[in-house]
């Protein structure tokens, strides 16, 4: 493997830079990311003596770059028009998994959880805890790259689109995953289906021309909650994220002055427990 080296290494990103991919650039750190996965496979060439060394390269520069969320105004329009995209289908499954996943963006964008937290997330993991000012707080207990952790959600509509969830499957138990076919089995990816919705909603991408994706829907609960006057100690623990995370995508997102509580949500009289308990009470 004797051309493998250095100069086709280099001459290999510069290729990649000269062509497009859908009519845009290819992006440093998508080279950035590519440039790591080329090294080791290199180091694995060399421990199978395919190479006797590793060529070095120099890696492209790698940008913090803040996934697009969605502006109030675009969120406004997504809410908007997300029913009539929900009932243009007359087919029953496509009906049912175009609500879950539109409650699935509700919840996600309330709550911040990443997707593959919500992806494990089962009934028995929510619950309904009033704090001592008789203000109800929907609590999520999950688990992901962070490790463990409990999320409140912004507010309590989010048993409504929990409620909305449970009617979806016959008669859930707690070990039920929330977000899952009508059989129980776990879905892989929403990808597609957030895609048709926002494409049918017109907020496919940002003011810049940046494609949204399902994570857009964390970056959205992030900025909301800090325009609303949420602090970043208490926003970066409920995320799972470090103080230094929020600070560096959303230093320039206006605050206010004064600290807010996290849960700023009316009182909705409802009893703490179980979410399969408490929804069953409404």
């Amino acid at each position: 493997m004797g051309w493998l080296n250095s100069k086709t290494i280099a001459g290999y990103f510069d290729w990649r830079r000269e062509h497009t991919r859908h009519g845009r650039p290819t992006s440093e750190n998508t080279l950035y990311s590519e440039s790591g996965e080329i090294l080791r496979f290199l180091r694995w060439c060399k421990d199978m003596k395919y190479l006797r060394e590793v060529p070095t390269f120099q890696k492209p520069k790698h940008k913090d770059i803040r996934c697009p969320h969605f502006s109030r105004g675009d969120w406004s329009r997504l809410v908007g028009a997300s029913s009539a995209w929900i009932n243009s289908t007359a087919h029953p499954s496509v009906l049912r998994d175009r609500t879950l996943l539109w409650n699935y963006v509700l919840i996600l964008a309330n709550t911040g959880i990443r997707i593959g937290e919500a992806r494990a997330i089962r009934f028995r993991d929510i619950r309904v805890e009033p704090n001592n000012q008789g203000i109800d707080a929907v609590v999520f207990s999950v688990s992901g790259k962070t490790g463990s952790r409990e999320v409140v959600a912004r507010n309590t509509d989010v048993l409504e689109y929990l409620q909305r969830v449970k009617g979806l499957y016959d008669d859930p138990t707690p070990d039920d995953l929330v977000f899952a076919h009508k059989d129980g089995r776990p879905i892989r990816s929403m990808k597609k289906s957030f895609a048709s919705l926002i494409d049918a909603c017109g907020v496919g991408f940002d003011n810049k021309g940046n494609r949204r994706t399902i994570y857009s829907l964390r970056h959205t609960y992030c900025v909301f909650r800090l325009e609303e006057g949420t602090d970043i100690y208490t926003l970066a623990r409920n995320m799972g994220c470090g103080n230094s995370v929020i600070e560096r995508f959303y230093g320039q997102t206006r605050t206010p002055d004064q600290v807010a509580e996290l849960t700023k949500m009316r009182n909705r009289n409802t009893r703490g427990g179980n979410i399969l308990e408490v929804l069953d009470r409404h």
